[in-house]
């Protein structure tokens, strides 16, 4: 069993603890459990003490092992409580997490260790699905999640394919060009952003990574073929500037209004952001962006109250957008 570092809070260990007793049909010593959890073997003591003040029936064995060690057993007629999971409830679980919960400090810690307790109740199937899954997928957003049967079918099929390390197939439509094409890339990682699901992939035609909207993606099915290999950080990839989109990094200035200044600092847009409180009570945003037109989207929403200081290019695309919109009415 592999523990993760750094997290084993006493609630989490004591559970890892019953876990591994409970899964032992000739019992386990104080020594190996100390070793397992790198504490001390009255900090195991402690652990049993307070397992067995719960309800939980472990005894001590002294005569079963060969060198007079103390084996920690549990009554054979005692059923352990199980967890019993559709796949589609781990994975909303699983989104909300990521999705929700990461971005919050008062929500993750306990939920962390929930979710723990719920990967050491889960099948192996499950767990080895979920094992790498902090890997491939990133969220930014806190919007709620949009969802439906076929986007929870596609998503199934990429997790699949990102740990079986397969190639996947789909049709995609193309807002630009307005037609469907047909694609196959080796999957990367996944990010959620703006009610909408994005898949980072490899191109061997191109050699490059691109990112498609799950949204407009139909007929995905997974392929024989071994995923390219590839150098691949997902993390840099995808949070590098604000937005979905990978590309050169800009840095952008908006400065919003003392009626919503407030508002804007409380929200997490990036990692990389900086506020700079103004004399007139608005509130300078500097943030890195890898797409201007998504940041456009941004500023046009808060109407009045957003005005672009930098660059250029994001005023002039601010500037046409208005002048159309004029021109339609």
């Amino acid at each position: 069993m592999k523990y993760i570092q750094g997290r084993n809070t006493p609630l989490i260990r004591q559970w890892q603890v019953l876990l591994k007793i409970n899964n032992s049909s000739n019992g386990v010593t104080k020594g190996e459990l100390a070793l397992d959890h790198n504490v001390s073997k009255r900090t195991i003591a402690r652990d049993i003490s307070t397992l067995s003040s719960c309800g939980f029936p472990i005894y001590e064995d002294y005569e079963s092992d060969e060198y007079g060690q103390v084996l920690y057993k549990i009554e054979n007629k005692y059923k352990f409580p199980s967890i019993n999971f559709e796949i589609e409830e781990l994975m909303n679980l699983f989104n909300l997490y990521y999705s929700i919960v990461s971005k919050s400090p008062f929500l993750k810690n306990s939920f962390q260790r929930f979710f723990q307790k719920v990967k050491y109740s889960i099948g192996h199937e499950m767990n080895s699905f979920f094992k790498d899954a902090d890997k491939i997928f990133f969220s930014d957003t806190y919007s709620p999640i949009k969802y439906d049967e076929e986007m929870e079918e596609t998503l199934f099929l990429i997790f699949e394919a990102i740990r079986d390390d397969v190639k996947v197939t789909f049709d995609y439509f193309s807002m630009k060009r307005k037609d469907t094409k047909k694609v196959t890339i080796s999957p990367l990682a996944i990010k959620y952003f703006n009610q909408n699901y994005y898949i980072a992939g490899y191109l061997d035609e191109t050699s490059k990574v691109y990112t498609w909207a799950c949204n407009r993606i139909s007929n995905f099915n997974q392929t024989t073929q071994k995923r390219t290999a590839i150098k691949f950080d997902a993390e840099k990839y995808f949070d590098s500037g604000f937005g979905v989109y990978s590309g050169n990094i800009i840095n952008v200035k908006i400065e919003f209004s003392k009626d919503i200044a407030p508002f804007i600092k409380e929200r997490v847009w990036h990692k990389d952001q900086k506020f700079t409180d103004c004399d007139n009570g608005s509130v300078l945003l500097e943030i890195p962006v890898s797409s201007l037109s998504e940041i456009k989207k941004v500023v046009l929403s808060y109407g009045v109250n957003a005005r672009v200081i930098e660059p250029e290019e994001l005023k002039q695309l601010i500037k046409n957008e208005l002048t159309e919109m004029l021109s339609n009415m």
